[in-house]
C-alpha cells in the first residue's frame, strides 16, 4: 500500500473492488478518453480486474476505503515508463489525480530509477491535459487522437 495522505492511498486490486471498479469502467464520460474508448461490459470488467490483480504496477486509488480510481506506472512495450489514470467522475476537479500522480512520479524517479516517464492523453481530454501540465510533463508529439508527453528526471 502507498499512503498519499490521511485519506488517499493506492493498493493493488482485489476481488472485493469489482463493484466500484465497474462504476468507473461503465461510465462513458470516464471511458471515452481512455485507451478503451468505450464502456466495458460486466464480463470485460471482470476480466480486466483479474488481469490487474496480478500486476504490481497497476493500483486502485482509495479515498479512505472506497475505490475511486485506477492508476498505473508501468514499463510499456517500448521499454519506457508510462503513467496513466482513470478517476470516478464523482471525484473529478478535486486535485486527487494530480496528488496521486505526483506520488507515483516520485516513486518512479526516486525508487525505481526511471530516467523519464511518458503519458498519452486523448486530444479531447482537456482535464487530463491540464493535469499532466501541472505535473511538469512536456508535449513531445501528437496525432489526430493522442497527445504524447514526457517528463525527465531532474
Amino acid at each position: 500500500m502507498i499512503n498519499i495522505d490521511k485519506n488517499l492511498s493506492l493498493r493493488t486490486f482485489s476481488e472485493h473492488d469489482f463493484d466500484k471498479l465497474f462504476e468507473i469502467l461503465s461510465d462513458f464520460e470516464v471511458m471515452k478518453h481512455t485507451g478503451f474508448k468505450k464502456c466495458l461490459s460486466e464480463n470485460e470488467a471482470k476480466e480486466k480486474l483479474q488481469e490487474w490483480i496480478k500486476q504490481e504496477d497497476v493500483w486502485g486509488a482509495f479515498n479512505q476505503n472506497t475505490l475511486i480510481g485506477w492508476f498505473m506506472l508501468k514499463v510499456n512495450e517500448n521499454n519506457i515508463a508510462e503513467i496513466g489514470f482513470m478517476l470516478n467522475r464523482s471525484y473529478w476537479g478535486q486535485g486527487i489525480t494530480t496528488k496521486i500522480a505526483l506520488e507515483l512520479i516520485s516513486l518512479g524517479f526516486n525508487k525505481l530509477g526511471y530516467e523519464s516517464i511518458v503519458a498519452k492523453v486523448n486530444i479531447n481530454n482537456v482535464a487530463s491535459i491540464k493535469v499532466v501540465g501541472k505535473l511538469g510533463f512536456i508535449e513531445t508529439n501528437r496525432d489526430d487522437q493522442l497527445i504524447y508527453f514526457k517528463k525527465e528526471r531532474t
